[in-house]
């Protein structure tokens, strides 16, 4: 007979869903929202995610739902989860406080992984692996490109943030660290509460604060 292991196990899906529901509880204390949140908690094998992501992924879909994968394998794993809780729930905030459902151009997509990025970094003590990847001075050697491309579509996921090709235009989780130096630039004058009415105008001139030649 063939032998099997399912994953995640009880006691394993408990403890993920206990570290979960301490995230949203921080998150939705800061950022509440009107409509109700459902979250999906899965298994993952990827390499990847265990190598390079404490062990857990995550992604939203719209202002109403997000779904986490998690590994328990990586020592960082339950931090990781409860920082992806709060991240994730972020998203689900910034798209319930916008005109569209879901961002749709470069500098608004900007804009909500700013807040995402910052929010985590405020209610979780875990420095998130692509958050402070890449230096704000190698994230100042694309700002021109990026820039001239600001209101551009994206995509989901769009390749400023995950790049995995040695030959693309910008490295892997640029767009993670870029976004996460502007989200802080903007809260020197700013509240994460007005983040969904910022513009490109604001997103430009924090970008080029930090990473213009004139810096």
């Amino acid at each position: 007979m063939t032998e099997y292991s399912v994953k995640p196990g009880k006691e394993e899906l408990e403890t993920a869903r206990k570290i979960t529901e301490k995230g949203l509880d921080k998150a939705s204390k800061l950022l509440p929202k009107d409509e109700c949140v459902s979250i999906g908690l899965g298994w993952t094998g990827d390499p990847f995610v265990e190598e390079n992501m404490d062990g857990v992924a995550g992604k939203s879909y719209g202002s109403g739902h997000f779904h986490i994968s998690f590994n328990t394998t990586p020592e960082k794993w339950k931090k990781a989860l409860l920082a992806t809780a709060v991240h994730e729930y972020g998203h689900t905030w910034f798209y319930e406080n916008i005109e569209d459902e879901y961002t749709k151009v470069l500098w608004q997509y900007i804009l909500d992984e700013a807040l995402t990025q910052n929010l985590a970094s405020k209610l979780a003590e875990y420095r998130s692996p692509w958050r402070t990847e890449h230096s704000e001075s190698e994230i100042s050697e694309h700002w021109e490109d990026i820039r001239e491309n600001i209101s551009r579509e994206v995509t989901h996921p769009d390749p400023l943030y995950i790049n995995q090709d040695e030959d693309g235009d910008h490295p892997n989780w640029l767009g993670y660290s870029l976004s996460y130096y502007i989200g802080k630039k903007l809260l020197e004058t700013r509240s994460l509460e007005e983040f969904p009415e910022l513009t490109k105008k604001d997103v430009l001139q924090a970008g080029d604060e930090l990473f213009g030649e004139d810096r």
